[in-house]
């Protein structure tokens, strides 16, 4: 880890340590080991529970990973099928995170639609639709949706 171009190995715990002296260790005057190691756990234990951290949408990791696994499907299925600007506005995900998936979310979401629509009728109607939302950038689910719906209506009437 201390190899040459290893420079960002240590780039988490060495935040973590600057986060721990100065929100723990410089704030307190620890005069015994023992009270240092005391203080230390308990800070390490707040930090992991109760803590709010900005990575993870300045919520505390208890309530982050113990979220709904609802709502975590409902998050990632979310921002695949969507696109990510509506998850984002819907769920709250970090810009950072939306910069970041942004592409790859709207690129899945056209591979599903491209593997799950021509199973249903109209394979040149759906490459239309995926085309209109590239065009006016619109998740074309939605639109598949708008125009595949009004077309089954017209098939019953």
């Amino acid at each position: 880890m201390d190899g040459k171009g290893r420079a960002l190995d240590n780039i988490f715990v060495e935040r973590f340590f600057r986060t721990l002296k100065y929100e723990n260790i410089y704030l307190n005057e620890y005069e015994t080991p023992k009270s240092l190691r005391r203080g230390l756990n308990q800070y390490i234990k707040f930090y992991n529970e109760q803590r709010l951290h900005g990575s993870l949408g300045y919520r505390c990791p208890v309530d982050f990973y113990h979220q709904d696994l609802a709502q975590i499907a409902l998050l990632s299925i979310g921002a695949i099928l969507l696109g990510y600007s509506y998850a984002h506005e819907w769920y709250g995900i970090l810009e950072s995170e939306v910069q970041y998936w942004g592409y790859l979310s709207e690129a899945l979401g056209l591979i599903l639609l491209i593997l799950i629509l021509p199973r249903f009728k109209g394979v040149i109607l759906t490459k239309v639709i995926l085309f209109i939302g590239l065009i006016i950038n619109i998740p074309p689910i939605i639109l598949w949706f708008i125009f595949h719906g009004s077309i089954d209506s017209r098939d019953k009437t």
